[in-house]
């Protein structure tokens, strides 16, 4: 009888091993296929579920890849319903608009010139040696709608460094010869986990209540904290896109077995200094700069944004001028990478590595708004030394590619500037 029961045992156990494996087999075999789904969207061979960092706490969500690839595709066919129904751009124009990010206030040039002083451990990449680039950097609201510009939102600010030497992460991206850094006005992101983000922009893109209903469902759709920090990231009214900071929200490689966080940080030209070292007091002094540049009365001027830059660089002629600073990693606790929900700064302080100028300029003319409109910024615009980090990076990954490339082939973006990467000395 006790070898009949251990002969039975050991077939039992045998035969759930070899369902476990089974099991195994053909998870890995979905999570392959919808990787594959993916990347094929964004048009590149380059896969992120497979270059990861584990030493700075780089882990796959379970079932990323399908929630990327649900993503994309939702987002996409989102796209391809507002452009059948005739969605416009702030020129009045019929066109494929960006899912995020769609409305610019304006694309201005730029000059980011590497600090003399920047930490011996932190010269790498592009800021490894003083040097000044060119650069265009792009201000828009963060919704996915062209909207009046009172209402509530996050604000963008995305940089790209143009005439960057060396191979980058994506070799068969169109763009190699640039670096971007895409910021928004708060220092994290409202959700992290990969399932409750698709499932939110399922009800965010429903086109329920002629899309402004179908947006404030969708908060439902996430925990309570979350829907907090959603209603936080997404709830800002300001007076003028370049008199605010703005956050990387997600990390970055700084280097072999190192990473950092992104800040511009506005400050007088005349004063590039003025940002405190104290960990405490750039905290104060940033919530400082939002409250000075807060909005608290709605315009009925839909561009009023637009107008503040226009004010600021073409009627006053002023420069303006933001410190662009490193936040380093510090542990896999207090400055986690795949959690974009937390905050670092109760654990690492902002070091300055760069001093971006904006000239006094007009970039209100046709030309250079489809210009603007036609580029496309991603943090995987980036040299290996400065690889994005985390699900919501890999995520931008394949969405910024899948859209970019459905967006140029509807609005018949050829091999201009545009596309193969500016060089910032274009002119309109």
């Amino acid at each position: 009888m006790r070898t009949l029961l251990r002969t039975t045992s050991a077939a039992v156990a045998l035969g759930l091993s070899f369902t476990a494996l089974a099991a195994c087999t053909q998870e890995t075999a979905d999570d392959d296929a919808a990787a594959d789904e993916a990347l094929t969207a964004a048009g590149t061979t380059y896969d992120p579920f497979k270059d990861i960092d584990p030493a700075l706490g780089e882990s796959l969500w379970p079932n990323e890849q399908k929630d990327i690839a649900a993503t994309t595709r939702i987002i996409t066919s989102f796209l391809q319903r507002r452009r059948a129904e005739g969605r416009t751009d702030t020129l009045g124009r019929v066109r494929t608009l960006r899912d995020a990010h769609a409305k610019a206030h304006g694309c201005v040039k730029a000059e980011v010139k590497v600090r003399s002083d920047v930490p011996a451990d932190m010269k790498v990449g592009v800021f490894a040696q003083p040097k000044t680039y060119k650069a265009w950097i792009r201000f828009s609201n963060g919704n996915s709608e062209v909207r009046y510009d009172w209402k509530r939102d996050a604000r963008g600010m995305a940089i790209k460094l143009t005439n960057v030497p060396g191979a980058k992460v994506v070799k068969d991206f169109p763009e190699q010869s640039t670096q971007d850094f895409v910021m928004i006005n708060h220092p994290v992101f409202f959700v992290d986990n990969p399932s409750q983000y698709a499932s939110t922009l399922e009800v965010f893109h429903s086109g329920k209540g002629f899309e402004v209903l179908g947006q404030l469902l969708s908060v439902t759709r996430l925990p309570l904290e979350n829907a907090k920090l959603a209603l936080a990231v997404n709830g800002t009214q300001i007076e003028n896109p370049v008199a605010e900071p703005y956050w990387s929200m997600a990390a970055y490689k700084l280097g072999p077995n190192r990473a950092a966080k992104y800040a511009s940080i506005p400050v007088a030209c005349d004063a590039m200094d003025s940002f405190p070292r104290d960990r405490a007091a750039q905290t104060a002094w940033l919530r400082k700069a939002q409250e000075a540049n807060e909005s608290h009365l709605p315009s009925a001027h839909r561009d009023e944004l637009r107008a503040a830059m226009q004010k600021t660089l073409e009627k006053d002629k002023k420069d303006v001028c933001y410190l662009f600073a490193m936040q380093p990693f510090v542990d896999l606790e207090r400055t986690p990478i795949e959690h974009t929900t937390v905050n670092w700064d109760a654990a690492s302080a902002f070091v300055p590595v760069a001093n971006v100028r904006i000239p006094a300029q007009t970039f209100t003319s046709e030309a250079q708004d489809t210009f603007c409109d036609d580029m496309s910024f991603t943090p995987w615009h980036a040299l290996p030394e400065h690889k994005p980090l985390g699900v919501v990076s890999r995520t931008r990954l394949i969405v910024y590619a899948a859209t970019s490339k459905l967006r140029r082939a509807d609005n018949g973006v050829g091999l201009r500037s545009a596309l193969t990467g500016p060089t910032g000395d274009e002119s309109f």
